[in-house]
Formats: C-alpha cells, structure tokens, sequence
C-alpha cells in the first residue's frame, strides 16, 4: 500500500501499519469509531474511538472526546482523552479537556489544560 509508506513514522511505536487513516483532506462530522490501529491527520467534529493504538498527527482538529488503547497525541484535541493504557503528548500537542489513562506521558512544549487521573484507567 503506497500510502502506507508515507505515514510509517507514526507507527513505530505500535509496530503495526495502519488500518484507518484519516487523511488531511478529510473532514469528518459525527461519531467515529474504527478498529485496528489508526492515524488522524484530519479534522473530526464527533467523537473518536478505537480499541488500539492511535495517532493523532500534528495536522489533526479533533472536537470532541477521543478513547483508545493507547494514543499519541501531536495535534489538536478539544475533548477529554481517555485510554486504556497509555497516553502521549508530544511537544506539538494541544489539548483541552481532561486526560484518563493507565499511564500518561507529557513531554516538554506540549499544551494541555485539564484534570488528571492516572493509574488503574476506566475501560476505553
């Protein structure tokens, strides 16, 4: 899959390919939900959720809550985050709303404003 070969990067850490991809192009309105692995370089109004690992791209607009098994957050997200396992907010995150995981990574630069509740985290 060409594509595929162009957003390989965000996928290392899971160590799979994508099985969703929204694309920059694409700007959806209303709920989402997906399995496998995915990456979110659009625009979402709705919610999003997946039982796996997902990226959200710098490029990406979320506007409403978002769950996963595991998410790296680098774009936009105005909605509470939560996850199963882990979240990761890289330097170009921008997040407004509370985050719930398991286990939460914040790296420098990143922009959250928020509530925090980390550990044992409620189902994704």
């Amino acid at each position: 899959m060409p594509w595929v070969e162009n957003f390989q990067h965000l996928f290392k850490e899971s160590g799979s390919e994508p099985q969703t991809l929204i694309s920059e192009a694409l700007d959806l309105k209303g709920d989402l939900f997906f399995n496998g692995d995915g990456n979110v370089a659009g625009t979402i109004k709705g919610s999003m959720q997946s039982d796996f690992h997902v990226t959200i791209d710098e490029a990406a607009r979320i506007n409403g809550p978002c769950h996963a098994g595991n998410l790296h957050v680098s774009g936009r997200i105005d909605g509470d985050v939560r996850s199963r396992e882990h979240i990761r907010l890289s330097p170009a995150a921008y997040v407004r709303g509370d985050l719930n995981a398991a286990t939460l990574e914040i790296t420098p630069a990143a922009d959250f404003q928020g509530a925090l509740k980390i550990g044992i985290s409620d189902s994704a």
